[in-house]
Order: structure tokens, then sequence, then C-alpha cells
């Protein structure tokens, strides 16, 4: 299992939290951690094209249309086009990033599977709720990890964050409130 995390502005180094927390929670080591300032693009290319095969778990930030990808930390994209077609035929790819239905998309064409986010996955930066979103952040993940297939880990996940959502909402609060509603902008699905 590889897991990659991209840090370097409060969104990535959330989802880096969370990706810390989902690496001391695994039943077995990862072949591949990359994190932070390790996880270059140049990094990433060689950690996935050494691994065929193997699941690869990506936290950070994707690339919006008209460009597909995952950024590295260094800013640049991984797994463009090209990138996708060369580094990940029969691979399980769970893409923690915004924008997944632009690497998700071809999926069926060059052979992979993918758990991921069409749109955003959004982060409230409220510390108290970006913590609180941890564990419906790694509820697809882990699904995963633990030999659930990417369709079910996105109802997994899409259960987790409307159960968040509906604990948020209930409180009465109005920072719960908003966390709620940017919480449940998240739109986990599979391909």
């Amino acid at each position: 299992m590889i897991v990659i995390a991209t840090a370097g502005d409060p969104t990535a180094d959330a989802l880096n939290g969370y990706a810390h927390t989902f690496v001391s929670t695994l039943d077995k080591p990862c072949t591949i951690w990359l994190d932070g300032a390790g996880a270059t693009a140049a990094a990433i290319d060689l950690a996935l094209g050494a691994h065929p095969g193997q699941p690869a778990f990506l936290f950070g930030h994707g690339a919006p249309s008209p460009s597909t990808g995952f950024r590295a930390t260094c800013g640049n994209l991984v797994l463009d086009n090209l990138g996708i077609t060369r580094l990940l035929p029969n691979r399980v790819v769970v893409g923690s990033f915004c924008d997944g239905q632009q690497v998700g998309a071809q999926a069926s064409q060059v052979g992979f599977s993918m758990f991921g986010y069409r749109g955003g996955l959004v982060v409230p930066l409220w510390p108290q709720h970006a913590k609180m979103m941890e564990a419906a952040a790694l509820a697809g993940p882990r699904h995963v990890a633990q030999g659930g297939s990417v369709r079910s880990a996105a109802s997994v996940a899409a259960r987790a964050y409307a159960h968040l959502a509906y604990r948020l909402n209930m409180s009465r609060s109005y920072d719960d409130f908003m966390a709620a509603l940017v919480i449940s902008i998240n739109d986990p699905t599979y391909w």
C-alpha cells in the first residue's frame, strides 16, 4: 500500500493530518509513505512507478477542469493524463482530493478503480470542526484499506458525512451549522 499526503496550505495540511491518523491505524505497514515536503512530483512518480498494482491512497489537492491530476507538495501536477495512463493501471486508487472526477473519468479506459470526490473535498478550517471531520474523511479510505470495494466505500463515506452534518445541525450553534453546510458539500463517489 502506498500512502501519499501533500502539505503547504491549510486544506492540504488538514488532509495531511488525516493521512497521519490513517497510517497510524493501519493493520499492516505501508510499502511507501510520502509525507509533506517529501511528497514531491518526482518522489510520487517514482513511488507509483516502482510499485505497480499496489493500492494508492492520495491526500491533498486535485486539479480542476480543464486540468487533470493530483498536485505534489512542490505544486507540480502529478497524475496528469500521461501519468494516469502510465502509473494507475491495475491499481485501486483512493483520492482524498478535490475534483477526483478528472482522474476517475479515465478509470475504465485505463484499467483502475477509484474512490474519490466529485467536485470539492471541502474541509472546514475551524480547528475543532476539521478534527470532527476526520472520521468521516477517513471512512472511505479505511473501508478500502480493510478490503472493501470503492463502490461500498463511497456509500460508507456518504453516510459518515451525513451523520456528522446531522450531529452538527442538532447542536444549534451557528458555527456548527456553518461547518455542517461546508461538510455537506462533499460528494464521495467511485469509478
